[in-house]
């Protein structure tokens, strides 16, 4: 009988890797925040929100301005605009709901399927499915996450 073995690792960063992740998260978060607000007073004013397109015409503009969102690495940036409208889309059915990008919005029922949301919380499960499904498509051979 043949046995199988497996084995489990766990790679933890080192201090300098650890200050890297930090300050990716740190500027994804301001970029993220930053076109929130934008897309809000965007909306209030013409009805309408931001595209992807106009956001990011802007980052080269705000690294400018601020030097510090030079120091992480661009395409994690980017990702954090492509991603601005996960907390509008229910993470039950996939319904758009375009009322739920006014800041001052916490909580919503999803008209479709009838489940009462958190926006942080749908936002958070949506970015968890998406990287699911990345990590699922990968050729890389990763089995999801861990």
């Amino acid at each position: 009988m043949k046995k199988h073995k497996s084995y489990k690792f766990r790679i933890y960063p080192n201090k300098e890797q650890e200050i890297l992740i930090a300050k990716t998260i740190g500027c994804s978060r301001f970029i993220f925040n930053h076109f929130l607000v934008k897309w809000d007073e965007s909306y209030k004013t013409t009805g309408k929100g931001l595209s992807y397109g106009s956001c990011s015409k802007e980052i080269p503009m705000l690294k400018d301005t601020f030097d510090w969102l030079k120091e992480v690495d661009s395409t994690s940036v980017q990702t954090s605009v492509k991603h601005l409208a996960s907390s509008q889309l229910c993470s039950s059915c996939g319904h758009q709901h375009k009322d739920v990008k006014h800041l001052g919005l916490r909580e919503w029922t999803c008209p479709s399927c009838g489940i009462h949301h958190d926006r942080d919380v749908n936002a958070g499960l949506n970015l968890k499915q998406e990287a699911e499904r990345i990590l699922a498509s990968s050729t890389v051979g990763t089995t999801g996450l861990a």
